[in-house]
């Protein structure tokens, strides 16, 4: 019988970290290592001015609504406060030139459907800025053992972002901020706990109904284009990418659960789960990979977001031996757009054999030497 990781114990999770407890963080999942500085900007090239911000806003809606009115006005003075504190977004705007290259809208609920409280994303800190301190599904009440009552809740919280991003995207275009060739919009839902109140009555000091955004705004000119130039596998440098990775443990490199995006792990890793998740060798799901990613570094192409690029995923087989190997890699370009946050041609998706060149090149960029240490050991 197959035994996911999602099927395991607490204390038997706990026993294969404590199996592994002297790890570094490297090992243990997901990690954006940076080996070398950002590439520096090439000679004689203006660094693009860009202008990011992070800004939230609390309000009540009337239940069950979606309805961002007594957010978005109050949000919209805040973004032109911030450009009228910068002289030269002041001058773009006066120019008509500022635009959007990105938005990122993340709207919550409370985790309160009707008189039950629900499982919940988020906790976040007591103290400002109230940052997120957990992750998903937290804990199941007894009222809605089966989640559907949260489900709303997420169902609810995503349409407040998905309705609120257009909006401020009209407001912003009325006040003479338009988008880019390529702009990028994203949108999602949390429900963050609340004691299982309302906001009004719940003693916290933060409210579960808010909107946040990070908005980064360019000049039209300039936006979308690399600043380094890049065309064929070399021209990728030491400090170009940043590589981060999730085990076949389903964990990150700071010891949080991917269970909420098991893409990253599950199935290909399930082989290597079976032989292992139940043994004393256990500690070797910490050891093998279920996905392999990179994104660019921030001074290597205008990229409003901090995005993946490219993930590998290892699929796992037990040979005729009974010894996990990979059979084959799976190629999957995140980011879509092609010419403008890649190369065009330089990453082409589909399946490649743990050895191929371009692999071996990223893994081991700047000496990191992780394709040697977790794809070598597992060829045959």
């Amino acid at each position: 019988m197959k035994k996911l990781i999602l099927d395991l114990t607490e204390s038997e999770k706990q026993r294969i970290l404590q199996m592994h407890e002297n790890a570094s963080r490297i090992e243990r999942g997901l990690f954006y290592e940076q080996t070398a500085p950002a590439p520096a900007i090439p000679p004689k090239s203006k660094t693009p001015f860009t202008l990011d911000m992070r800004l939230e806003e609390e309000g009540s809606y009337t239940a069950n609504s979606a309805d961002p009115t007594a957010f978005i006005d109050k949000m919209l003075n805040n973004i032109l406060a911030k450009i009228n504190e910068n002289p030269e977004a002041k001058t773009l705007l006066t120019e008509k030139k500022l635009v959007v290259k990105g938005l990122y809208v993340l709207a919550s609920s409370s985790n309160r459907w009707g008189t039950k409280q629900t499982s919940y994303d988020r906790t976040r800190s007591s103290s400002p800025p109230h940052d997120f301190s957990s992750i998903r599904k937290v804990k199941t009440f007894s009222g809605d053992s089966d989640n559907k009552l949260y489900q709303l809740n997420l169902d609810l919280a995503n349409n407040r972002a998905k309705n609120f991003l257009p909006k401020m995207i009209a407001k912003l275009k009325a006040k003479g901020i338009g988008l880019s060739e390529n702009t990028i919009q994203k949108s999602s839902g949390v429900v963050t706990y609340t004691n299982g109140k309302l906001d009004k009555d719940s003693g916290l000091p933060y409210k579960g109904q808010f909107v946040q955004i990070y908005l980064a705004l360019g000049n039209k000119v300039d936006v979308d284009t690399f600043r380094v130039n890049i065309t064929k596998l070399d021209d990728i440098k030491e400090g170009f990418v940043l590589k981060g990775y999730y085990n076949c443990f389903g964990k990150n490199s700071i010891g949080r659960d991917a269970t909420s995006t098991p893409n990253v792990y599950l199935p290909m890793c399930q082989p290597v789960i079976n032989k292992y998740a139940s043994t004393q060798q256990a500690n070797m799901l910490i050891k093998t990979l279920g996905s392999f990613e990179i994104k660019w570094n921030p001074n290597v192409i205008n990229e409003p977001f901090d995005e993946p690029i490219r993930r590998w995923t290892f699929n796992w087989i037990r040979n005729s031996a009974g010894r996990v190997i990979i059979k084959d890699v799976s190629v999957l370009n995140i980011n879509k757009v092609q010419g403008k946050w890649v190369p065009p041609g330089l990453f082409a998706p589909g399946n490649v054999s743990p050895s191929d060149p371009q692999l071996v090149y990223m893994m081991n960029l700047g000496g990191a030497g992780l394709w040697d240490k977790f794809v070598r050991p597992y060829l045959s």
